[in-house]
C-alpha cells in the first residue's frame, strides 16, 4: 500500500512538473506576442503619425486664397472675419465667419448654400482632419442681423453679409477654410481669433 501511494504521489509530482513546465511556455509565449503586437502598433503608430504630418503638410503648403475670395459664374464669396465666440456658461468654442455672398446671375441662391458649395472648414482632431460641424450661430447681438440673412434669397447683382458658425474641435489647431473647387485654403491660427 505504501509503494501504491509513493508511486501516485511521485506521478502526481511528475505531472505537476509537466504541467508547470507548460504554464511557464504559455506565459513566456504570451510575452512574445505582446511584445510582437507593441511593436506593430508603434509601427502602425509611426505610419499614421507619417500620414497626418503629410496630410497638414499638404495644406501648409496648398496656396493661399487670394483676398480671401471665391468667385464663379454665379457668385463671389468673400470671408470678412473670423472670431471664436463663447457665450455664457457654454464651454463649445464657436468659429463664426462673417462672409459676403454677391449673385452675379439670375440663379436662387442665399447665403448658407453658396458657402457650403464653396467651401470645407476642416481642423485636426486626435490626428486626423475633421471637417467641422456646422451649428446654430449663438445669438450674440453683433450677429443678429447677419443671422436673419443666413437664408434670404440673394437678387442678381445684390450683396449680403452674413455668418456661418462651426463647432470647433480645439483651441490649439489650426483651421483651414479650403475652397473646394481650386483647393486654396484660408489658414486661421484659432489664437488670433
Amino acid at each position: 500500500m505504501k509503494k501504491v501511494v509513493i508511486i501516485s504521489l511521485i506521478f502526481l509530482l511528475i505531472l505537476t512538473a509537466c504541467n508547470r513546465k507548460s504554464e511557464e511556455e504559455q506565459i513566456k509565449e504570451g510575452m512574445d506576442k505582446a511584445k510582437q503586437e507593441a511593436t506593430k502598433k508603434k509601427l502602425d503608430t509611426n505610419d499614421s503619425k507619417t500620414s497626418v504630418q503629410q496630410k497638414n503638410k499638404n495644406f501648409q503648403n496648398a496656396p493661399i486664397l487670394r483676398d480671401n475670395s471665391v468667385i464663379n459664374n454665379n457668385y463671389k464669396i468673400k470671408v470678412l472675419r473670423a472670431k471664436n465666440d463663447v457665450e455664457g456658461n457654454n464651454t463649445t468654442s464657436t468659429l463664426n465667419l462673417t462672409f459676403l455672398t454677391k449673385n452675379k446671375s439670375d440663379a436662387k441662391i442665399n447665403p448658407l448654400e453658396a458657402f457650403n458649395q464653396t467651401f470645407s472648414v476642416i481642423q485636426e482632431k486626435e490626428g486626423s482632419n475633421i471637417e467641422l460641424e456646422i451649428i446654430q450661430t449663438p445669438p450674440i447681438n453683433s450677429y443678429q442681423s447677419k443671422i436673419e440673412k443666413q437664408s434670404v434669397s440673394i437678387n442678381k447683382n445684390k450683396t449680403v453679409i452674413s455668418v456661418i458658425s462651426f463647432k470647433l474641435n480645439n483651441l490649439q489647431s489650426p483651421i483651414y477654410i479650403k475652397s473646394k473647387n481650386t483647393n486654396e485654403v484660408i489658414i486661421i491660427n484659432p489664437n488670433d481669433i
